[in-house]
């Protein structure tokens, strides 16, 4: 009787043992469905871009006016002079004194998700970045705008960068 726990102890340490080298050893070229769904989702996010939208944006875009939104939208969680925050649909919009949407900021779930490697082997390298108070930033361009992804440190003990939202504006 213990010689078959004995066995079966073995058994259960060599698989967790071998499970973290598998990913090594796997030698299916498809990409897994989260990876293709992460590269759709920066594909989109691109695409949006460039007509001056972001994910969960719907039809306002950069020009779009606040009254329009409001109007449309009904009144957003948290507002200000210069902002209006739909926290529920994940997106906020950035004006500027005129009451003109000049800047998107997405929270969207899906591309939060998406991981800075994700980023660097889909779009490639950005055109700039910056840091500053936990926080990194890289810019890529998107017709005449310009997509910025704000990466923190402090969400992770481990020091990996996590998407905290993506901004998209006009490329100066």
């Amino acid at each position: 009787m213990l010689k078959k726990k004995l066995i079966a102890l073995l058994a259960v340490v060599a698989v967790c043992a071998w499970a973290p080298l598998s990913p090594l050893f796997h030698t299916t070229a498809h990409a897994s469905p989260d990876h293709q769904a992460k590269g759709d989702v920066l594909k989109q996010t691109i695409k949006l871009a460039k007509e001056g939208k972001a994910v969960n944006s719907g039809s306002f875009r950069l020009g779009s006016k606040k009254s329009s939104i409001i109007s449309q939208w009904g009144k957003p969680e948290s507002q200000d002079q210069f902002t209006l925050n739909y926290e529920k649909r994940k997106i906020a919009f950035g004006l500027n004194e005129q009451g003109t949407v000049h800047s998107l900021f997405t929270k969207d779930a899906k591309l939060l998700s998406v991981t800075h490697d994700d980023v660097a082997q889909k779009l490639g390298k950005p055109f700039a970045s910056d840091a500053g108070a936990g926080q990194y930033y890289e810019s890529y361009h998107a017709g005449i705008n310009k997509v910025t992804f704000q990466w923190t440190r402090m969400a992770n003990p481990n020091g990996e960068l996590e998407l905290s939202s993506v901004k998209i504006e006009r490329a100066h």
